[in-house]
């Protein structure tokens, strides 16, 4: 089979691939649809993430599978489930390495809560708890988001956003809009700092008001104008520490910062003596088992739409994943649905 291979830093290149071999708890599945991500993988493929594996490694995580044959112990997933996070595992004999492995023909599905109802471990199932099957109704081209607004969500829930909260998100890729969406469902308010080019999109999901990063000005007189009462929450989506730290005096009293994501993560910091007030800062992470249940029903209900985030009509052939994510460094678009 084939697989989308990190040869060396900003390159990716599609490579043969051991067929993947399903253990007892395993499914093998063929890969369905997959989506990029602007953050971890634009970071992974640069060599820019800190903790990146090491060259070469197969890249992506935004994956569903379809099942077409199960391990002797698995019990919760059948053929033809579709399952979010398949992928591929390293390959050792090759000196192959892994992240996730979603960008391949075929993949694998753990069965964790069988593993979970015979008594192992814990630590050996935890990490597969985002091997989901998608909801009956949903389609195999709008799954793939289930995983970024399951991460989202929970990141967001675990900062202790809910209805009434005023939140600012720094950022206009696929999380800062995950992030409105959440808050429009959850009643919160939200404004956003992102793209001027993204602003439609953005107002589309009630953010008011969006401010143009771009616009020194407009930033500065925002964050003048939003001291009173500030915000209960800031989720820097993007990973921009100067815009940050420029918004801190617009923390409301115990309100909660929360970054998100990875473009500074290397020099990332915080001058705290800037707020007005004390404040929470949420350095935690998020668990997508934890959402999967309440994400799923908003997008069977319509509330999240994947046509918002990706062109479902006119997915990206796997042969021409490396054109995609050239267009995605260029901030073409929000995100790629990658098609196998």
């Amino acid at each position: 089979m084939k697989a989308a291979v990190v040869t060396a830093p900003g390159l990716l290149e599609l490579k043969d691939f051991p067929m993947p071999k399903p253990g007892p708890y395993q499914a093998l599945c063929r890969m369905r649809y997959a989506s990029t991500c602007t953050g971890t993988d634009l970071r992974l493929l640069s060599g820019d993430l800190p903790g990146s594996a090491r060259i070469p490694f197969v890249l992506g995580h935004e994956s569903i599978g379809e099942v077409i044959h199960t391990g002797s112990k698995v019990r919760f997933l059948k053929p033809g489930d579709l399952v979010s996070r398949a992928g591929v595992p390293r390959d050792e004999a090759q000196g192959m390495g892994s992240l996730y492995g979603a960008f391949a023909e075929y993949g694998l599905a753990v069965d964790w809560r069988a593993m979970q109802a015979d008594g192992l471990p814990e630590n050996e199932w935890r990490g597969y708890r985002a091997h989901l099957p998608v909801p009956d109704g949903l389609s195999a081209k709008a799954a793939p988001m289930l995983i970024t607004w399951r991460e989202t969500l929970s990141f967001a829930q675990r900062m202790g956003l809910t209805q009434g909260s005023r939140l600012l998100v720094i950022g206009s890729g696929g999380n800062g809009l995950a992030y409105a969406a959440h808050a429009r469902h959850m009643g919160a308010r939200c404004a956003v700092i992102g793209s001027e080019t993204r602003r439609d999109l953005f107002v589309s999901y009630q953010v008011e008001p969006y401010v143009n990063f771009r616009d020194g000005d407009a930033v500065a007189a925002f964050a003048e104008d939003m001291r009173e009462p500030g915000f209960t929450h800031i989720i820097d989506a993007f990973g921009d520490h100067r815009t940050m730290n420029q918004m801190l005096p617009c923390v409301s009293a115990g309100g909660t910062l929360g970054v998100y994501g990875l473009d500074d993560c290397r020099t990332y910091s915080l001058s705290p003596f800037r707020a007005r007030h004390g404040f929470t800062f949420y350095g935690g992470s998020y668990d997508e088992a934890e959402t999967h249940e309440e994400v799923s029903r908003l997008a069977l209900a319509g509330r999240l739409d994947a046509g918002d985030w990706y062109d479902m009509a006119h997915p990206v052939a796997f042969g021409d994943i490396a054109e995609a994510f050239r267009m995605l460094e260029q901030r073409r678009a929000v995100k790629y649905l990658i098609a196998f």
